[in-house]
């Protein structure tokens, strides 16, 4: 696992089965959807999800490698082709801060028109009234 930066940044994050164990409520439900359904999220580190990966899930050997914020950041600004500026810019994420929650806690939005979206970042503007699922 590549790891950018230190890991010790700290993130927002919801997995990928509390997003389906929503949107499958939402789908039992006999009253009426509301346009946005948010999920809790849980603030956590790079490092820490590795020590889960360890424990927890099925890789206890798993490698990890440390990319330096400046090497991502100069492939950011190297002319190179649109994928390493997009893996570069996707790398950046974290260290950016720009997938930490602060004025809401919920990450995932579940949008009953065209199935299921979800984004990492709350702070692109969906703080409304949210309809809670409990899980």
């Amino acid at each position: 696992m590549a790891i950018p930066g230190t890991g010790n940044d700290v993130f927002s994050t919801t997995s990928a089965r509390d997003v389906a164990k929503a949107t499958a409520e939402q789908l039992k439900s006999k009253n009426k959807w509301r346009p946005y359904t948010y999920v809790r999220a849980i603030k956590t580190t790079w490092l820490q999800l590795d020590e889960l990966v360890k424990t927890v899930g099925v890789v206890s050997d798993l490698k990890v490698s440390f990319e330096p914020v400046d090497e991502i950041k100069a492939a950011l600004e190297k002319q190179g082709s649109k994928f390493s500026a997009l893996l570069a810019e996707f790398k950046m994420l974290v260290q950016s801060g720009r997938c930490q929650l602060s004025l809401v806690n919920y990450s995932v939005v579940v949008e009953r028109r065209g199935f299921a979206g979800y984004l990492l970042n709350a702070s692109l503007g969906f703080h409304r009234t949210s309809t809670r699922c409990s899980l």
